[in-house]
């Protein structure tokens, strides 16, 4: 909830049976929280949270007079997951192509993409149907303001603002200000997958030549890759179409910046960076980026550490805790065959919106659990390859099986993860949403007894 005063306004967490009670809570209602306790939220704000040892009571006898809600459109880092109705203000930065898509039912539905932005993030928005129709007449740099939209999870666990046929659509609204983005150039080390409208520099440490494919449609088309560096990692960069074409004016330490790429995940569970029709390549740019030389030193192991003291982002570490609770998250997402993308989804009839048709998917695998070792806990997330060996499964066997068996509580409870002691490696990063420091997987393997006594005699000489 967002409660106001005539002081001012604070988000509220509302939990276990609170958070069904709220299903009879409308916008205006008066609502008086006792025992609620303070706690500090995303991006630093205060916020409210009420659980079991709260109450709350709506509508209560012999409250002073408050103010009517006003009317404040959400700034886009305040937008969350199943938000079931929200007003947002924001300038578009990207329109995708209209899509039109088959239902299970054989009805014929429209979809149109935009990516929205402001000075506090980028959100992708869905409009359908009807509003598809109206969203065609959105242009680049536009302020659109969304009345009544809601959000549903992305992938990644990401939200994303859907508009449908209650939603108010205003283009170019007057007396609404939006203010404008900002540049927000990523690091390389910073990147994960499933995001979009990326903006990367770095110099380029490797080169390969174009080469053609055949889609499975039968059209060509042409893709290059190279490697990109920058003082905080690499990654490798697949360029498509026209943009394949620019690969011979690159040599090895020409520095690019990338606008409006994406990322996807490899077969082999690394994270990748394409730069498709949308996006824009700038050669040499006046940027300070290291020289290949210094951003090349040999990979450190990780070092094994207690939970209770990771602390930042970027560390290597390796730890060893039990799985005390597994994330029931939907374990696949689809990638389109030809650029590697990732599919809007099965709303939308598995349609690639950078080749611009529907596809059959290629799977992708993603599992994330809560790790506990005694002195804390923290959530790992493992992609690809690294996911598919702790299941034991492929991405298309569990694709399959969530197919004709889609219980995902009975599919997780069936994994057996619960209770499972591992050693984990990886890079940690923090989880923009949840404004929590996570584990990014890179190799697991299970606690062997020998290999675990050894390493506990080895401190022990170190602290004697």
């Amino acid at each position: 909830l967002i409660l106001m005063d005539d002081t001012g306004q604070v988000r509220v967490s509302l939990w276990d049976d609170w958070a069904e009670a709220a299903k009879e809570i409308s916008r205006g209602d008066v609502v008086m929280l006792e025992n609620a306790t303070v706690r500090q939220g995303l991006g630093g704000r205060v916020e409210l949270s009420l659980g079991a040892g709260g109450r709350l009571v709506k509508n209560p006898p012999g409250i002073l007079e408050l103010p009517e809600p006003v009317e404040r459109p959400l700034k886009l880092g305040e937008v969350e997951p199943d938000m079931r109705s929200l007003d947002v203000a924001a300038i578009v930065k990207r329109k995708l192509p209209l899509r039109e898509f088959k239902r299970s039912d054989g009805s014929t539905g429209r979809v149109l993409s935009v990516i929205l932005a402001d000075d506090t993030g980028a959100v992708r928005a869905s409009f359908w149907d009807l509003a598809a129709d109206l969203a065609q007449h959105l242009q680049v740099n536009d302020r659109v303001l969304l009345k009544n939209a809601y959000t549903r999870v992305g992938l990644s666990g990401k939200p994303e603002i859907h508009v449908g046929r209650t939603t108010q659509v205003e283009i170019n609204p007057p007396g609404v200000i939006v203010a404008e983005p900002k540049p927000q150039p990523i690091k390389i080390a910073e990147l994960e997958p499933n995001l979009d409208a990326v903006e990367v520099a770095g110099r380029v440490v490797e080169v390969s030549e174009k080469r053609e494919f055949t889609r499975p449609d039968g059209k060509k088309g042409t893709v290059a890759s190279v490697v990109l560096s920058d003082d905080s990692g690499t990654i490798r960069v697949s360029l498509w179409q026209e943009h394949a074409e620019s690969v011979g004016q690159l040599k090895v330490g020409d520095v690019v910046r990338l606008v409006d790429a994406y990322t996807t995940l490899s077969n082999l569970g690394q994270v990748e960076l394409h730069l498709g029709s949308q996006g824009k390549l700038e050669l040499n740019p006046a940027l300070e980026v290291p020289q290949v030389a210094a951003v090349e030193p040999a990979v450190q192991e990780p070092e094994r550490v207690d939970i209770s003291k990771i602390d930042r982002e970027g560390m290597r570490v390796e730890v060893r805790g039990t799985v005390i609770q597994v994330f029931h998250r939907r374990p696949i997402f689809d990638v389109c065959p030809s650029c590697g993308r990732s599919i809007v989804g099965s709303e939308t009839s598995l349609i690639c919106e950078e080749c611009g048709k529907s596809v059959t998917p290629d799977h992708r695998m993603v599992i994330s659990f809560l790790v506990d070792d005694g002195t804390g806990n923290i959530r790992v997330v493992l992609f690809g390859r690294v996911a598919e060996k702790l299941l034991g499964m492929s991405a298309q066997q569990v694709f399959d099986y969530l197919k004709s068996n889609p219980d995902l509580a009975a599919f997780y409870h069936g994994l057996g993860l619960v209770g499972r002691e591992l050693i984990v490696f990886g890079i940690t990063r923090r989880d923009r949403y949840l404004d929590q420091l996570e584990i990014r997987a890179q190799e697991f393997r299970v606690a062997g007894p020998l290999e675990e006594a050894r390493l506990l005699l080895k401190r022990l000489k170190e602290m004697t």
